[in-house]
C-alpha cells in the first residue's frame, strides 16, 4: 500500500499553522505589556546627578550587569519612543509612566544636554529615524 501523503501533508500544514499562531499569540502578549512603571521619587533620585543620569543612558543604550532591570524592558521601547518623539500613550504607557517619560525628556534635554544627544543617536532603533 502506498503511503497516505495527504494525511502527512494535512498534519505538517496543521502543525505550521498551531506554531504561527502560537508566534502571533507571543507577540501580541509581549507588544501588549506596558512600560514598567517607576516612581517620580525614584526618576528625581538618579536624574539629581550626572553620573546618575549617564548611568540610566548607558543602560538604555546597552544594557548590562548591575542595570536595574526594569531598564532592560524600558530600552525595548526606546525605537518605539524614539519615533513617537517620546510620546508615550496606553496601553504601552499608564498615565504616570507617561509623565514619568516626559519629565525624563525634559531634565535630560535641559540639564544634560550631550548625555541626551548621547542617547537618541546610540540607543537601538535610533538609525531608523
Amino acid at each position: 500500500a502506498a503511503p497516505d501523503t495527504n494525511s502527512h501533508t494535512t498534519s505538517s500544514c496543521n502543525m505550521k499553522a498551531k506554531i504561527l499562531y502560537l508566534l502571533l499569540v507571543v507577540a501580541v502578549v509581549a507588544h501588549a505589556q506596558k512600560i514598567p512603571e517607576v516612581t517620580r521619587k525614584e526618576l528625581e533620585a538618579v536624574l539629581e546627578t550626572k553620573d546618575g543620569a549617564n548611568a540610566i543612558v548607558q543602560c538604555l543604550i546597552r544594557f548590562k550587569q548591575g542595570c536595574d532591570p526594569r531598564l532592560n524592558r524600558i530600552g525595548n521601547y526606546v525605537p518605539e519612543l524614539l519615533s513617537n518623539n517620546f510620546r508615550c500613550a496606553p496601553p504601552l504607557c499608564s498615565e504616570q509612566t507617561s509623565g514619568n517619560v516626559l519629565y525624563f525628556v525634559k531634565t535630560m534635554q535641559n540639564k544634560y544636554p550631550r548625555l541626551w544627544r548621547q542617547l537618541i543617536t546610540n540607543a537601538p532603533g535610533a538609525g531608523r529615524r
